[in-house]
């Protein structure tokens, strides 16, 4: 059984700290932002976001319990069950959980008074050729920076904003139980979790090392995943499996001694 609630707080970051210490809970070193607390049977998760708290824990008895120890503490307003948090829409399901993006995106179309515009695969002309200096600048600069900021954002749950394909319905179902498998992007169980798609920092020689470079960065993310699991009390026990499809690539992974 799963419970979890939302709520605001008022007081510093460091003081809620030193009290959820106080009260076994440990930070990790994954994310200093996320508390755990396990003890026997009992097992809780606190993420804490400047005045925002999201309360997991393994049985409803627990959570009220802890909730009843912080707001005796703080003062603490009880949001209800967790259904919205940073734009993303909580919706609870029998099989777990749906996470979306439809009324951050919603209120993003409606910001830049395209709410009533025609949906297309690709929003822009992939044949023109632009320059810096033809056409006139926005109107409005600071508009047009906190719509590509926002746009930005949807990625969490809309990966596939990233190659310019604008609104869908949100990034899957995460399932109550799930056997655990890696690639890049990688995968809990069935659902998406984490994924890449950027520009490298770097100029590659290759091909071979382009897609060498991703390999090692989605070893990166599979070990920092990893080790935030084993945190959460949830350690993984077989080793993960990287996909990748460039032969040459893979065997420079295996054996990069030989390649300088």
């Amino acid at each position: 059984m799963c419970a979890c609630f939302r709520a605001h707080y008022t007081g510093s970051r460091r003081r809620i700290a030193e009290f959820l210490h106080h009260l076994g809970f440990r930070s990790t070193s994954s994310d200093a932002s996320l508390f755990v607390y396990h003890m026997g049977d009992a097992t809780t998760y606190l993420l804490l976001y400047v005045d925002d708290i999201i309360l997991i824990a393994n049985t409803s008895a627990l959570l009220q319990q802890l909730t009843d120890r912080l707001r005796a503490e703080f003062a603490l307003k009880d949001l209800g069950p967790l259904h919205y948090f940073l734009g993303i829409e909580v919706v609870r399901r029998l099989d777990g959980f749906f996470l979306h993006h439809k009324k951050y995106a919603h209120e993003l179309l409606d910001r830049a008074e395209m709410l009533n515009f025609s949906p297309v695969s690709t929003p822009v002309d992939t044949k023109a050729k632009l320059s810096a200096t033809d056409g006139s600048p926005a109107p409005d600069a600071s508009l047009y920076w906190s719509i590509v900021g926002a746009l930005q954002y949807l990625t969490p749950t809309r990966p596939e904003l990233q190659h310019y394909r604008l609104f869908g319905h949100g990034l899957g179902r995460l399932p109550r139980h799930a056997e655990l498998h890696f690639g890049y992007c990688v995968y809990l169980g069935p659902s998406l979790i984490s994924w890449s798609s950027k520009r490298q920092p770097t100029v590659s020689r290759s091909n071979v090392e382009a897609d060498y470079r991703v390999v090692a960065n989605a070893v990166a993310e599979c070990s920092w995943l990893r080790q935030l699991l084993r945190e959460l009390s949830y350690p993984v026990d077989k080793a993960t499996v990287v996909y990748y499809d460039n032969v040459s690539a893979v065997y420079l992974s295996a054996n990069p001694v030989h390649h300088r």
